[in-house]
């Protein structure tokens, strides 16, 4: 079922369509997600306080990769509905990149961090856990990081703005035969603007 919105300002008489009613590149998804890692869906303790766009791993670049106070990492992969790999190989890609994390050590993580994002991890995440009120534990910090990398414990994440119903399918027998320590989520993010609104 396709859904069509429409819009009125105050003091309009007629509905209309929005200016923009899509993303015109997954750049746009991947930007909306690194600006906001609180749209993605997760318990708060495993909730992104920073994110990095395409960090680096032995074959490539991750669209984004975030990390929660308590050390949890988010490994996610944006496309549009409209990219043939939506189906099958975005799932794929995503297990390609957790097991390129996988045993990687904190140093080395550490260092892709600041390659991408001009600051040291711990410092990245001191400064918005200030920001933001968030208690954290400074000293486990690198330990859980450096622990969740050695067993290779993410959160993989497909970022699309609209779940096909074989993704869908293929996400949900993840979910229900992966074990506890990997978890796999799509998450459908829209995208509707008209002047300076945005939804």
């Amino acid at each position: 079922m396709k859904v069509t919105m429409l819009m009125k300002r105050k003091g309009e008489r007629h509905w209309r369509m929005p200016a923009v009613s899509a993303y015109t590149a997954e750049r746009e998804l991947q930007a909306m997600l690194l600006e906001s890692p609180e749209l993605l869906p997760a318990e708060e303790e495993r909730r992104p306080i920073v994110m990095a766009d395409e960090f680096p791993v032995s074959f490539g670049s991750v669209d984004l990769v975030g990390v929660s106070a308590a050390g949890w990492i988010t490994v996610v992969e944006c496309k549009l509905r409209a990219n043939s790999e939506i189906k099958r190989s975005i799932v794929g890609q995503l297990f390609a990149y957790g097991a390129a994390l996988w045993e990687m050590s904190y140093e080395d993580f550490d260092q892709r961090w600041r390659q991408r994002m001009d600051v040291a991890l711990i410092e990245h995440v001191a400064t918005q856990a200030a920001e933001h009120g968030v208690d954290w534990d400074r000293d486990g910090f690198v330990a859980a990081v450096a622990g969740n990398l050695e067993a290779g414990r993410f959160t993989l994440v497909v970022a699309v703005d609209e779940i096909t119903a074989e993704l869908r399918r293929i996400i949900e027998y993840l979910s229900v035969h992966t074990v506890g320590d990997v978890a796999v989520v799509a998450l459908e993010l829209g995208y509707v603007a008209d002047g300076d609104c945005q939804i």
